[in-house]
C-alpha cells in the first residue's frame, strides 16, 4: 500500500493534492502546470521513467505506524544477518533509520529521497521516541555533507579520467643541475639558531626561531633541537595530499585532497637549474617547436628552474586574483629555494592558487584573468594592485613601516611577478606561454619586524654588538633577494 505526504512536492504547501500512486510524492495539480484530473489515476515523473532508490541514497521512510523518518538505504553486503532473514517482498529494501539505528525492509511505496535543506520542526514533548527523532534529523544532516563531498569528490575525479591529461614530464622530488650550474651545499654557513630544544616544538610555526623568521631553514646538525627542530619543511617534503584535475575551462589544475592552516608549507617549486645561456637557448627551440608551456622560474642570475622537462606537481598551480597560496623564498643549507606557502585556512578539495603578478614585457597588451574571484581584475597584470588598494585593505607589500626616527613609510618591497608571451592566451588550456621577470621578493613586513624583535632580545640577553649586526645583516639579505616565476601550463 502506498502512504502519501500530504504537502506538494513542489510549493512545500498542504491543501488538495494529487497523489501518486506508486510512490509517497503528491502534488497541486496548478503547481504543475498540466491539467489533470483528480478523479483518475496519476503517475509521478520519477515513477514513470522507473527511477528507483539507490543503494547508498538518504531517503525519508515511513515504517508501520511511525512517523517519516530520515534513513539510508543498504546495500546488500551492510544488512545484518538477522535483518536478512526476515520476511520480505522481493522489490523491498532495507533501511537503516538515522537517531535509533534501526533497520527494516520497506519499499518504494514508503519512500522518497532526502533532499538538501530537507528539515521537520522538532517535537514539543519529552517523550524518547522523540528525542531519538531529534537525533535523527541531526545525524541526517551531517551523512548528507559527508555524502555530497564524496559524491563530487568522485565526480571530478571521473570528470578527469574522461578529460585531456597533462603532457608528459618526469618526477623528481629535488632541484636539478644542469651543466655548467653547479649546486653547493655549505654546512658551515648554516646559521644556528638560538631555540630551546626543551620546547614541546623547537622551530616552530608558533615558536620565535631566528632562522624562520629570516626564511632560512634549520639544518638538525646544527639546530640545538637536531632532530625534533620543526623547520625542516623543505628537506622533510611534509605536503599535504595533492591532485592534478582538469578544470574545464581552467585547463588542468592542482588540488588538496585535505585540509591546510594558514601559513603552512604546500610545496616546494622544484625543476631543473639552468643558467641564463641555457635559458635562451631552450626558449629559442620552444620557439622553433612552436611550443608555448613554460615552467621557468628565475631565482637570480644564472639560478633558473625549469619545470617543464623535470618538475613537481607545484607546475600546475593556476592564477587567481584571490589567491589561497603565495611564493617564498627560502634559504637551505645555503642554497635559495622556492616554496609555496598557504595563506590562508584552505579546505579539501580545494584548488591552490596564487597571484602571478605577471608584466607583459614582450608588449603592450595585457593577458585576461578567468579565476572568476570576486575582486578579479579581469586582467592579469598591474590592474589588480589597483584594485587591491582600493577595494581591499592594505597588502603586506605596503603595511607602513618604522624608520629609525620613529616616522612611518612605505615598504618598498615588490612583490613576485610573472611574464605571459604575448601570443598566448590566459587561463584557457591552450598553450600558453611562461617567461619571467626579475622582481623583488615578496616578505611579509610583520616578520620583519618579528626579525627586529628576536634580534633585539637577543642582544639584550646574552649577544654581543656584533652578533646583533649580523642577525640584522642577514635581515637585509633576505628582503633584499631577486626571484620572478613564469607562468604556468595551468593558468587561470
Amino acid at each position: 500500500m502506498t502512504i502519501n505526504v500530504n504537502w506538494c512536492f513542489i510549493c512545500v504547501r498542504g491543501g488538495q493534492v494529487v497523489c501518486c500512486e506508486t510512490c509517497p510524492t503528491a502534488v497541486h495539480a496548478q503547481c504543475l502546470k498540466i491539467p489533470i484530473d483528480p478523479n483518475e489515476g496519476y503517475i509521478c515523473e520519477e515513477c514513470e521513467s522507473g527511477r528507483m532508490p539507490l543503494y547508498g541514497e538518504m531517503v525519508w521512510a515511513k515504517f508501520t505506524n511511525f512517523r517519516w523518518w530520515p534513513a539510508i538505504i543498504l546495500p546488500p553486503t551492510e544488512i545484518p544477518t538477522n535483518i536478512a532473514k526476515k520476511n520480505h517482498n522481493p522489490s523491498d529494501f532495507v533501511v537503516r533509520f538515522f537517531g535509533t539505528h534501526d533497520h527494516g525492509w520497506i519499499s518504494r511505496r514508503r519512500v522518497y529521497l532526502y533532499l538538501e535543506g530537507d528539515t521537520s520542526e522538532p517535537p514539543r514533548t519529552k517523550a524518547a521516541i522523540d528525542k531519538y527523532y531529534n537525533s535523527g534529523i541531526e545525524e541526517a544532516k551531517q551523512i548528507y555533507e559527508v555524502v555530497k563531498a564524496k559524491k563530487q569528490q568522485q565526480s571530478m575525479l571521473n570528470e578527469n579520467k574522461e578529460r585531456l591529461h597533462p603532457q608528459p614530464y618526469t618526477r623528481i622530488k629535488a632541484n636539478r643541475p644542469v651543466p655548467p650550474v653547479k649546486l653547493h651545499i655549505d654546512i658551515e654557513n648554516v646559521s644556528k639558531c638560538d631555540c630551546d630544544p626543551n620546547e614541546e616544538n623547537p622551530c616552530g610555526p608558533e615558536s620565535n626561531c631566528l632562522n624562520r623568521v629570516l626564511y632560512h631553514e634549520c639544518n638538525p646538525k646544527v639546530c640545538p633541537a637536531g632532530e625534533r627542530c620543526q623547520n625542516q619543511m623543505f628537506e622533510s617534503r611534509k605536503s599535504p595530499q595533492l591532485d592534478v584535475i582538469y578544470m574545464k575551462e581552467r585547463g588542468f589544475g592542482l588540488i588538496t585532497r585535505e585540509p591546510i592552516k594558514s601559513g603552512s608549507f604546500v610545496i616546494e617549486y622544484v625543476g631543473e637549474i639552468i643558467n641564463d645561456d641555457e635559458f635562451r637557448a631552450r626558449m629559442a627551440q620552444k620557439s622553433l617547436d612552436r611550443d608555448e608551456n613554460f615552467y621557468f622560474l628565475s631565482v637570480e642570475k644564472d639560478y633558473i628552474i625549469d619545470a617543464g622537462p623535470k618538475g613537481n606537481l607545484a607546475r600546475f598551480m593556476n592564477h587567481s586574483c584571490d589567491p589561497n597560496c603565495e611564493t617564498q623564498k627560502w634559504s637551505v643549507n645555503s642554497l635559495n629555494r622556492v616554496g609555496l606557502f598557504a595563506i590562508k585556512d584552505i579546505p579539501e578539495n580545494t584548488e591552490l592558487t596564487f597571484n602571478y603578478h605577471w608584466d607583459d614585457l614582450l608588449g603592450n597588451e595585457k593577458k585576461t584573468c578567468y579565476c572568476g574571484s570576486k575582486n578579479c581584475a579581469g586582467q592579469i597584470g598591474g590592474k589588480i594592485k589597483e584594485i587591491e588598494s582600493k577595494d581591499m585593505s592594505p597588502s603586506s607589500d605596503e603595511m607602513p613601516v618604522k624608520s629609525g626616527k620613529g616616522k612611518q613609510k612605505k615598504s618598498k618591497l615588490k612583490p613576485l611577478k610573472r611574464l605571459p608571451s604575448k601570443t598566448a592566451g590566459v587561463g584557457k588550456r591552450k598553450p600558453i606561454t611562461k617567461l619571467k621577470v626579475n622582481a623583488t621578493a615578496k616578505f611579509k613586513s610583520n616578520k620583519m619586524a618579528a626579525a627586529a624583535a628576536v634580534a633585539a632580545r637577543t642582544k639584550k640577553k646574552n649577544t654581543s654588538p656584533n652578533e646583533a649586526d649580523i642577525t640584522t645583516n642577514d635581515k637585509e639579505e633576505a628582503t633584499n633577494s631577486n626571484i620572478s616565476i613564469g607562468n604556468e601550463d595551468a593558468m587561470s
